[in-house]
């Protein structure tokens, strides 16, 4: 009975206070007042009690909570930041210091005359775009030229807007960056989680193969029905004929793009866009101003203006870049002169022209 008893007490010895009887005894502190005792051991236990029940995962849960908490600190103090020097530009008005230091004038559009001239000048290589003229000559009826028109201008004008503002914030958020063109890559990623920014890149692959293959139709196009049939077949080429001499141009043109996309001196995107332009509109531009707006116009002035704003365009590329003037402006004008001088000393086009020169300006003007 009294090993019995000693066994009892050691179990609920192991049970109560997880203590063996030589970890007992080494802690054992002898007794004075039983009775005091007792009520201290009471008030242990309730005051244990009163804990609750404990909270095995305390630490884990305390690790996630503050892994969260530093994560959440992170993010706000990086909004401040931005808030902050968001308030610099707004406030400054051009002097952000904070964010990118900006060249002098940068918010000066009048610092320099030759800007002015060759930024205005951009805008008459539209009128030589062969894959912008396809969309106005593709109209369904010609009801719907006005209609056309206005859709094309205001969508032209929200282009120019977006373009010039998506430049002016990348180079406060960028400040000076060594390839110009890619400013709108590098503000997708810095901006935009990698999904969107993988959606919003898939934009600048849609246009280059929405204008390239605009160009290519446009140029086979062009060479077969323009050149190919009333110039080498003199009339007599066939419909398959033509449709194999549209697929030689755009081989052709595909090589010679690669070719030029592969010499690492070929230069940037934007410059080869620029020369392209430039070429295009001092060359075509003046022949399609002329043709819509003067009656007199004949082929043999839109002859001579196409090689002449063309001749004009790259001489001034090669030999006089360095005045700062966009090309394409002393080609347009040579253009201009060229095509309005020859069109005045050779013969006046057909009545049949002028007639249909007639019929198109009354459906403008109905």
């Amino acid at each position: 009975a009294a090993d019995m008893e000693e066994k009892q007490i050691l179990d609920k010895l192991w049970e109560n206070y997880e203590l063996s009887h030589s970890a007992a005894e080494a802690l054992r502190q002898p007794v004075e007042n039983l009775p005091k005792a007792q009520k201290q051991i009471s008030d242990l236990r309730r005051q244990i009690s009163a804990l609750g029940n404990p909270n095995i995962g305390a630490i884990e849960e305390y690790d996630r909570v503050n892994t969260r908490y530093e994560f959440l600190s992170t993010q706000r103090d990086d909004v401040e930041k931005a808030k902050g020097e968001l308030l610099t530009v707004i406030k400054g008005g051009g002097a952000a210091e904070s964010v990118a230091d900006l060249p002098a004038n940068y918010w000066n559009l009048f610092s320099s005359w030759k800007d002015i001239v060759s930024g205005l000048g951009w805008g008459l290589g539209y009128f030589g775009m062969p894959h912008i003229i396809v969309r106005f000559m593709s109209v369904r009826s010609d009801k719907d030229l006005k209609k056309s028109a206005k859709i094309g201008i205001t969508w032209n004008v929200l282009i120019v807007i977006f373009s010039v503002a998506a430049g002016c914030i990348g180079h406060l958020l960028l400040g000076e960056i060594s390839d110009s063109s890619t400013v709108f890559i590098q503000m997708v990623r810095m901006l935009f989680p990698a999904l969107i920014s993988g959606v919003l890149l898939s934009a600048i692959l849609a246009a280059s193969m929405s204008t390239a293959d605009s160009q290519l139709l446009a140029s086979a196009s062009a060479f077969a029905s323009d050149v190919y049939k009333p110039v080498l077949r003199k009339g007599k080429a066939s419909d398959k004929e033509m449709l194999w001499a549209g697929r030689f141009v755009v081989l052709a043109i595909s090589v010679i793009a690669v070719l030029i996309a592969s010499d690492p001196n070929s230069g940037t995107i934007m410059g080869l866009v620029e020369n392209a332009w430039g070429l295009f509109g001092a060359a075509f531009g003046p022949a399609i101003m002329l043709s819509l707006f003067w009656k007199r116009f004949n082929f043999e002035g839109a002859i001579a203006g196409i090689v002449t704003g063309a001749v004009v365009d790259v001489l001034w590329l090669l030999c006089l870049s360095s005045t700062g003037i966009y090309e394409i402006i002393p080609g347009t004008i040579a253009g201009l002169i060229a095509a309005i001088i020859v069109s005045r000393c050779t013969k006046a086009p057909s009545e049949e022209v002028e007639k249909l020169f007639d019929k198109a300006v009354s459906y403008t003007e109905s």
